[in-house]
């Protein structure tokens, strides 16, 4: 739909007389507009008639659990609407790394990891926020080369 849209701007002003370099300049910006994918920058969450946004720098991690999908802080957990599955797409790949079915870490927060039992691994956060997060089985591999220990 944004594409159709940009084409039909597009589209219009090439009714108006233009030069080569005012139509080289306009594709250039389309292009890059449609180059650089966008993430989000914060993640909302809603309590009642208020919307709260938390910068996701400000994220340790995401979690879903007991029906809801939460955004965890140093220092407060903010239930959001949308699903796990949803933010994956929505969530920088180069800052949040799926560790589990039911979770993604934001890698900056990754303080060290350690050997939990069935050959699983947990990753510790690291500053205010020390929870253990187990990563499965199938996820370790992706995170040891996700951090450059593969």
């Amino acid at each position: 739909q944004r594409l159709d849209r940009a084409l039909d701007r597009v589209e219009q002003r090439s009714r108006a007389p233009v030069s080569g370099s005012d139509w080289r300049g306009a594709l250039e910006r389309l292009a890059e507009h449609f180059r650089a994918p966008r993430f989000l920058d914060h993640l909302a969450s809603r309590t009642g008639d208020r919307v709260h946004l938390v910068p996701v720098d400000h994220v340790a991690y995401v979690q879903a659990r007991e029906r809801a999908t939460y955004a965890v802080t140093a220092t407060a957990e903010h239930m959001l609407d949308a699903t796990l599955a949803e933010l994956e797409r929505k969530l920088d790949p180069a800052t949040f790394f799926r560790i589990h079915r039911a979770t993604l870490v934001n890698v900056a927060w990754v303080g060290e990891l350690h050997a939990h039992f069935g050959g699983r691994l947990a990753v510790r956060l690291k500053g205010e926020r020390r929870d253990d997060l187990v990563v499965s089985r199938d996820r370790v591999r992706p995170l040891k080369e996700r951090l450059g220990l593969a």
